[in-house]
């Protein structure tokens, strides 16, 4: 109360965000050598219920409102847009824009600071801008010549062409550039690369689609906000969540872990690799005659050759120490394949173990193949809330017998 009358002066203080929605209050983050990458991040908010904070979702840059797209030439356009080649966005489609995927990952090909296009891989949008994007068209080809059936393509040799979609062709894929080389009226050949060697698919197509061009085409013009895809968080998910009342009405305060495998600049790696070796000696050890033990070399091993224990006189027991060193190799990675409880701990892999898909930072499927005669020490799986994605962690084990470091027993 004031001195003068009945009068009080008040203090107030207010909490809440004077501008925008959300603010970031804390970051930490843990790279390790080995094992799966941890951010901890902290905000807070008037949105809790926002999708950019829900399990499963990843480090966002601010949104682009407004991006116009033009089907006549599938471009977009947004003044300043701000965005580089390579990078993932997800497109929240406002109206039209068909053949566009609400909130699936795509490419950006960088036209100038005003026009970009959309594309279903790294890969495409690494050469988006050598030929315009075209319709697709129904396609065939034969194994037996390795061409592809196009009437009246109207292709030249040096143009680059993507599959949308592709039945049979093995040896080619959907969202990959192909370049056409031998071409005819009716028909043409692929390669890899301009003028390169051609591609031998060893089964005939049956049903594709082809288009000129490797950018994403939409039949319809249309608007969409544009959710950018933090550069280097391509491979980190929300995996959990807190959330926790402010003082401010409305206000909330969200604590979040994500996990995942963290890239670094010019860091593509499709998994992380950890290699340990520990030793074990094996005193006194009586044996008769010749022993020998299979040599392995690389990762998967290839076996090289064979190594001889022979003691000095044939057929009586000699005694040895071993030094029996036990090689570990531990891969971490992020996998669109089911944990494969086939990997029992213990288990020797054979040479026909079925393969793993994993998924590389630019989004396209890796196989990652078993290595044939390898023991599974242990397998280590973590669902990726709400998506068909798994934190898989195998470490593989081979113990490889030495030639005996001590003189025999006289």
């Amino acid at each position: 109360p004031r001195p003068d009358g009945p009068v009080y002066q008040y203090r107030l203080q207010l909490e809440g965000l004077k501008s925008g929605t959300w603010r970031e209050t804390g970051y930490e983050e843990d790279q390790p050598e080995e094992g799966w990458d941890v951010i901890n991040r902290n905000i807070y908010t008037s949105e809790p219920a926002d999708r950019r904070w829900r399990k499963g979702s990843r480090i966002e840059t601010s949104s682009i409102a407004a991006v116009a797209g033009t089907a006549a030439d599938s471009e977009f356009t947004k003044t300043a847009h701000g965005l580089i080649t390579g990078q993932i966005v997800m497109p929240d489609v406002t109206s039209g824009l068909s053949g566009i995927t609400s909130y699936g990952d795509y490419f950006v090909y960088r036209i100038n600071a005003n026009e970009f296009y959309l594309c279903a891989s790294k890969a495409n949008a690494l050469v988006a801008g050598t030929t315009p994007p075209a319709a697709p068209v129904a396609v065939t080809g034969a194994a037996s010549t390795h061409r592809v059936a196009w009437t009246a393509h109207g292709l030249s040799d040096g143009d680059v062409v993507t599959f949308v979609t592709l039945v049979g062709g093995v040896l080619l894929a959907v969202s990959l550039p192909y370049y056409v080389i031998n071409s005819t009226t009716n028909d043409f050949q692929l390669a890899d690369e301009a003028g390169g060697t051609v591609i031998a698919f060893s089964t005939d197509i049956t049903s594709a689609t082809l288009q000129a061009g490797t950018a994403c085409t939409f039949t319809t013009d249309g608007s969409a906000t544009l959710r950018p895809i933090q550069l280097g968080f391509e491979l980190c998910w929300i995996t959990e969540r807190r959330k926790r009342k402010a003082r401010a009405l409305g206000y909330w305060e969200l604590d979040m872990q994500l996990k995942g495998l963290k890239q670094e600049e010019d860091d593509s790696k499709p998994f992380k690799r950890r290699i340990n070796t520990t030793g074990q000696t094996v005193s006194d050890d009586a044996y008769n005659g010749s022993t020998s033990s299979p040599q392995w070399l690389g990762f998967p091993p290839l076996q090289t050759g064979t190594f001889s224990f022979t003691p000095p006189v044939l057929g009586t027991p000699v005694a040895a120490e071993f030094d029996l060193p036990q090689i570990s190799v531990t891969d971490t990675m992020v996998s669109t394949y089911l944990p494969p409880t086939w990997l029992v701990p213990g288990y020797w892999v054979p040479e026909d173990a079925p393969s793993i898909l994993i998924l590389t930072p630019d989004s396209a499927d890796f196989t990652y193949h078993c290595p044939s005669g390898w023991k599974v020490l242990s397998v280590q799986s973590e669902q990726i809330p709400g998506k068909a994605l798994w934190l898989l962690s195998i470490t593989w084990g081979y113990q490889l017998a030495k030639t005996p470091r001590s003189a025999p027993a006289a």
